[in-house]
């Protein structure tokens, strides 16, 4: 069995955690660097690890002998100038979402991914929420989906500074990919390959220069539906649930807080999370068949930059 050296990249960062849990748990992987600006926050965790490297620039990191496999849980704009300098050292890479935040970065990206002996994965993790998997096993016992929502609402006190910084945050920026991550799984059998907006409602509170609230009216694949995201709930409030009736008129909710799934009001079922496992196992499974999920993320940053391109 091939062992993958594992490096991360912004290793303090919360969703780091999740990584790291992963590759702790999997056998086919091994930490074996961390980098981050937080000096202090770098050694508290990871003092204790006496054979991981620990590094401020994420230049050593890229080029140690003793990686192989570049994870990056930096800030949205770190992500392509860092995975580019990866795949240049032929590393591969498992990146956050959402991948990028331009058009021209997307197309560098792919580029590089040509021209590297390496592989690149960005890691959607909604779509192996268990009841995504549930139901996409399950879809020959509906009809045809005929529409969709999806709501996301959480406080803004789980956000982080740069989350509030023109063109590198806002809320659309952020969410957008988890949205479009469980649709890619529902609504097509293949792969998300058009979209028409129909109507973009953007706000934001305590007058920021970034949207805290999107609701988006749109047609994914021809099938209508929205996606209302927002960062203006109560405190300790969160909630993430995708909507989908067939074209029968039956109502399926998938409940991603609680990992459930409702009928007609009525829970079918109720799974365990272990989404970050199963993003590292379909790494697995990329990295030797030498296939990326770029042309998902390459519609998805294609449809953030129309829905504010059309907000201006």
């Amino acid at each position: 069995m091939q062992k993958y050296n594992v490096g991360i990249i912004g290793a303090t960062a919360d969703i780091a955690n999740a990584h790291i849990d992963a590759i702790d748990f999997l056998d086919d992987f091994i930490l074996t660097a961390v980098c981050d600006l937080n000096v202090d926050e770098l050694a508290t965790r990871f003092n204790s690890r006496t054979d991981v490297l620990q590094t401020t620039d994420y230049q050593v990191l890229i080029n140690s002998e003793a990686v192989d496999l570049v994870i990056l849980c930096t800030p949205n704009h770190l992500h392509i100038p860092m995975a580019l300098d990866a795949l240049r050292a032929n590393k591969h890479v498992l990146c956050e979402k959402p991948m990028a935040i331009s058009i021209a970065e997307c197309d560098a990206i792919i580029q590089a991914i040509k021209d590297s002996l390496a592989t690149f994965v960005v890691s959607y993790h909604f779509q192996f929420f268990p009841e995504v998997q549930y139901m996409k096993k399950h879809l020959a016992s509906f009809a045809p989906i005929a529409k969709f929502r999806f709501e996301s609402s959480e406080d803004l006190g789980v956000c982080k500074p740069w989350h509030f910084e023109k063109n590198i945050g806002g809320v659309w920026l952020d969410w957008a990919p988890n949205a479009l991550s469980v649709l890619r799984q529902i609504i097509s059998p293949t792969e998300l390959s058009s979209f028409e907006i129909k109507n973009i409602e953007f706000s934001s509170c305590f007058d920021m220069a970034i949207e805290t609230r999107a609701n988006i009216e749109l047609t994914i694949n021809n099938i209508p539906g929205e996606l209302l995201i927002d960062w203006e709930a109560d405190e300790n409030i969160f909630v993430a649930i995708s909507t989908f009736w067939d074209e029968s008129g039956v109502k399926i909710e998938l409940d991603h807080a609680t990992n459930q799934m409702y009928v007609n009001g009525e829970m079918v079922y109720q799974g365990i999370d272990t989404r970050y496992r199963d993003v590292y196992n379909e790494l697995i499974n990329r990295i030797t068949s030498a296939s990326s999920n770029i042309s998902d993320a390459d519609f998805e940053t294609k449809l953030i930059c129309e829905v504010f391109s059309q907000n201006i």
